[in-house]
């Protein structure tokens, strides 16, 4: 099934009552009320992924995901996706992933990759999420966005930020005039703000850059041509960027397997394999774990977030979901991890070592259950 596209904002819009008083039940009615059903039912995947239930997301009905890519064909083989991606982006001053806004595995595998790149040369990470326009002083954090409100993307842009990489938006924030095409006035305006963005940096500077689905395709894509981003900044500049594919392929998973980690299928001269509707479009796809019959239910990719933590029984309700959250002291408004627990449920938060948080939990309309302070110590060096 194809996505049917909702801006940011109305996504945002949709969840608000989530996102600014953690009322999830009410953002979930308005979510269940949108018409037609696949919209609903894509809004709904966005909303388990914000609360920590990627495992829910996984059983809706028609949600584009991940399958498994692999063939009998013996010109390619498996290999581990860090190695491969530290030789083959040395050339390139333009890297970009893709990812499928309804899952989160393709932001916790960017975020692995963040010490290559940063070796490799690359300074700046730009990402489409962010909504704001911000004064030139003001140093976009999470709170900016909506996607980037979800664990693991704020997880991906503040482990940017502290290594160093120049953080930016080029989201297209200009209203639509009467008679525009609102698919138009993004792609080209995103692929403008990218292209600013190269222009004020120092010559040697590399840029990764991180999208949603289609707007990496490099060329017209689909029986309408449409010409996305990266088809357009090719178009007006002569950089090629380097494109990968994260939403396509995947794998199944295990508890003991890596959530952060990826595989590449590849011939003999070390091109990957590309197939389905990106082929021609980009230059690799990347295969990413999914959670198996045995993974960890609700916190495969979560917990590389840091340890698991249980959730105390004040912060509960024995008849009523609640959503519980931990606020780190020493970072922005947004939630390091969150969880919606239903009755009888025990899945953890997963919380870095060496902070303390404050765990909040809420009703369905975002009435505070009970709060807590939690130091989660720091691991113990050998």
């Amino acid at each position: 099934m194809a996505t049917l596209f909702v801006s940011p904002q109305s996504s945002a819009d949709y969840m608000a009552p989530l996102l600014e008083r953690g009322a999830f039940g009410v953002s979930y009615e308005r979510i269940k009320a949108l018409e037609p059903a696949g919209l609903s039912n894509q809004m709904e995947a966005t909303f388990y992924t914000f609360v920590g239930r990627q495992d829910l997301a996984a059983t809706l009905q028609d949600i584009p995901e991940s399958q498994s890519c692999l063939t009998d064909d013996e010109t390619t083989r498996l290999t581990p996706a860090s190695s491969w991606l530290s030789d083959v982006v040395a050339d390139h001053k333009v890297l970009m992933f893709n990812e499928n806004h309804f899952r989160i595995e393709a932001r916790v595998f960017v975020a692995s990759q963040l010490e290559m790149l940063k070796s490799a040369g690359f300074t700046h990470i730009g990402f489409e999420a962010f909504q704001a326009d911000l004064a030139d002083s003001e140093e976009l954090s999470p709170a900016h966005g909506f996607y980037t409100q979800e664990p693991t993307f704020s997880a991906l842009i503040r482990q940017a930020q502290a290594m160093g990489f120049q953080v930016f938006s080029y989201e297209s924030t200009r209203a639509i005039a009467e008679g525009e095409s609102a698919f138009e006035v993004r792609e080209r305006t995103q692929a403008t703000n990218i292209l600013s963005q190269i222009e004020q940096a120092n010559e040697d500077a590399r840029f990764v850059i991180f999208a949603g689905w289609d707007h990496i395709a490099e060329a017209a894509k689909g029986p309408d041509e449409l010409r996305w981003m990266a088809a357009r900044l090719k178009e007006r500049s002569a950089i090629d960027p380097f494109t990968i594919d994260l939403t396509s392929c995947g794998y199944a998973g295990s508890d003991s397997a890596l959530a952060n980690s990826g595989m590449v299928l590849v011939d003999d001269t070390n091109h990957a394999r590309v197939t389905g509707q990106y082929r021609g479009l980009v230059d690799a796809q990347i295969h990413l774990p999914l959670p198996g019959s045995d993974s960890l239910k609700t916190g495969f990719y979560r917990q590389t977030l840091g340890n698991p933590v249980v959730i105390a029984d004040e912060l509960r309700l024995s008849d009523e979901p609640v959503l519980v959250r931990a606020y780190q002291h020493d970072t922005d408004e947004v939630a390091y991890d969150q969880v919606l627990l239903y009755p009888g449920e025990h899945f953890p938060l997963y919380l870095a070592p060496g902070h303390s948080y404050l765990l909040l939990s809420y009703t369905a309309d975002g009435s505070i259950v009970g709060e807590l302070e939690y130091n989660e110590l720091a691991d113990i060096q050998p």
